[in-house]
């Protein structure tokens, strides 16, 4: 009404659940899973981070589960076999790194000579290991590297963090992916052109989510090695993704 329109759209995805039927072969036999991927060098290369099992959905991340800080500074992890120690026996799932839904709500707006469109998206359910934690926050481990802020939360001055469920996070998040203001300017007649619209365009503009890390984006494959069998590690090769604002003219001529 009165030069004022509105127009939106919501799509949804929903993720299909996935379900690994078979690891062997006439070659191999892994006995029904295998422990892929591993935090690296230097120091983790013994460090697997996801379980890839016969029967079990794709994606499981694979850890001690972290319980927190003792009073002498020692990290404390679930003991979840009970023979009083903690090894690789009490290793157990702790998160899924790939996701359950994804939201985009695109809207156009119009009032007068004004324009705005924006468009919001989101993707929901899936975790990430955030690898850049797993090495800068040790602080009695790093002589060689800046430490991360999150290490001054780290009391313990007697063992190595070891990787576990303390560095697996909620990636879900909300972006603003991008948006345009613009302004058409009123034209007479005798104008030398047929339109004129500034505008003012930006790309990444907004991110809400929990997730510590660089970006939380859904890492489909391992970057490392491309295996689509490893989904949801936030390697410390990610680089912060670009935020960029345009501002232009459009001129139609006659």
């Amino acid at each position: 009404n009165d030069g004022f329109s509105w127009t939106t759209g919501l799509n949804g995805t929903w993720y299909i659940g996935t379900n690994l039927v078979s690891l062997s072969n006439e070659d191999f036999n892994y006995g029904g899973f295998r422990l892929i991927s591993n935090l690296g060098s230097p120091g983790q290369n013994n460090t697997p981070l996801v379980r890839v099992e016969e029967g079990q959905p794709l994606g499981l991340l694979w850890g001690l589960t972290y319980n927190g800080i003792t009073e002498d500074g020692n990290w404390d992890f679930a003991d979840l076999n009970g023979d009083g120690e903690i090894n690789d026996s009490d290793e157990s799932v702790i998160g899924n790194g790939l996701p359950d839904f994804q939201l985009g709500w695109n809207n156009s707006f119009t009032f007068g000579d004004f324009d705005l469109n924006f468009f919001f998206r989101g993707v929901f359910g899936h975790e990430l290991i955030n690898t850049f934690r797993a090495f800068y926050e040790a602080p009695n481990q790093i002589t060689s590297y800046n430490l991360m802020a999150g290490s001054e939360d780290i009391k313990n001055l007697v063992d190595a963090p070891r990787f576990s469920s303390f560095h697996v996070e909620n990636a879900s998040f909300v972006k603003l992916d991008n948006a345009t203001f613009g302004y058409n300017v009123p034209l007479g007649g005798n104008a030398s052109f047929s339109r004129v619209r500034f505008y003012v365009s930006g790309q990444n503009l907004l991110t809400f989510t929990g997730y510590q890390g660089v970006d939380p984006e859904v890492r489909f494959v391992d970057s490392n090695d491309g295996n689509p069998l490893a989904p949801g590690i936030d390697l410390r090769n990610t680089y912060f993704r670009t935020r960029t604002v345009t501002v232009g003219v459009n001129l139609g001529l006659k």
